[in-house]
């Protein structure tokens, strides 16, 4: 991969196929980019419904990306996704494709990490586990980050899962990191609606995880497999034609079985995890109300999801294609289950 002209970029596309009630669209997990020799990847925090074209047996595919840095620095992105540029099917049935990246702005200064390309056509994510020193050497000698019984509230445990998480903060320094990984001093997580001004009170005060950024001052790094990390929750933003945000960008879990671990030897993830736990759908919270606010970080109380497609032998192009103009949202996956208390 290399850069082609001032405004386009070679690239890897991470994506899949989901559907809501009455509408399909790509959802793009990430876009891997490579400049100087190096390879890093760019983080979608907004997404845009996509425009598809077919002809002569061919087709491609355009989606609008907002995607943000470690800086918080946001650079719109307009992504071309070819039909032949199709590389490898993963098995969290997302699609890796080669396409090409079109942007006004210098990327690097928008990357949300390091990558590493893989011979099987997928790629390694540079992720980050900030916790304490007692913590990390334990976790360094068993070889394993166990997995957490938390939701991404802090407030439930959840029954027919776990999770390892993981960050693509280097470190956990402020309170406004903190917030980022959906922890506060206070415990508590300012949200604001839709139609909010800038300036005005957050609209909720959520509820999470109480924290100190001295508890979070030792680091583990690992390469984690892209197709390992569970799709993140989704704002949907109806009062403006229909935006996706994506609700945590700087959050990355590994869902595994009840009281699972996360297994890696030096500085990198085992390929093969037998604790590894998904789910095909992801929440989808309405940001004009209240209770759609809450509801990535619930997990349990929402109406409303994106269900991901197990294309099986076709790719996102054909399947498009084939099954245009069906209802294709089932409403019958598994569903993470919390524990009663």
């Amino acid at each position: 991969m290399h850069k082609v002209d001032e405004s386009g970029h070679d690239c890897l596309i991470k994506l899949r196929l989901v559907h809501r009630e009455g509408a399909s669209i790509f959802l793009v997990d990430q876009v891997v980019v490579e400049q100087d020799g190096r390879h890093f990847w760019l983080q979608p925090q907004w997404i845009y419904p996509p425009l598809l074209g077919f002809w002569e047996g061919r087709a491609g595919a355009s989606v609008g990306v907002v995607t943000i840095g470690l800086r918080n620095t946001a650079a719109e992105t307009q992504i071309e996704i070819p039909s032949d540029g199709h590389v490898v099917a993963l098995s969290d049935h997302a699609h890796v494709y080669r396409g090409k990246l079109r942007s006004p702005d210098a990327l690097k200064r928008h990357k949300a990490g390091a990558a590493r390309l893989r011979p099987d056509g997928g790629f390694d994510l540079r992720l980050y586990h900030h916790t304490t020193m007692a913590a990390k050497i334990a976790i360094e000698s068993s070889g394993e980050v166990r997995g957490s019984a938390w939701n991404f509230q802090g407030n439930k445990r959840l029954a027919n899962c776990s999770y390892a998480y993981f960050t693509s903060l280097p470190s956990v320094a402020t309170e406004a990191d903190l917030h980022r990984i959906a922890m506060a001093s206070d415990g508590k997580l300012p949200l604001r609606l839709d139609q909010s001004l800038d300036h005005a009170p957050p609209d909720v005060e959520l509820e999470v995880y109480r924290e100190s950024t001295r508890n979070r001052d030792q680091t583990l790094w690992l390469w984690v497999p892209a197709e390992h990390v569970s799709p993140s929750h989704i704002f949907v933003h109806p009062r403006f034609t229909l935006e996706y945000e994506v609700a945590q960008p700087f959050i990355y879990r590994v869902g595994l079985k009840p009281d699972g671990a996360y297994r890696f030897s030096r500085d990198s993830a085992s390929p093969d995890q037998p604790d590894l736990k998904r789910f095909d759908y992801v929440i989808l919270g309405d940001a004009s109300s209240p209770d759609g606010l809450v509801a990535p970080y619930d997990e349990e109380n929402t109406a409303h999801t994106f269900e991901i497609q197990d294309l099986g032998p076709e790719t996102v192009h054909s399947f498009w294609l084939s099954h245009g103009n069906q209802q294709l949202f089932s409403g019958g996956v598994e569903k993470q289950q919390f524990a009663q208390e």
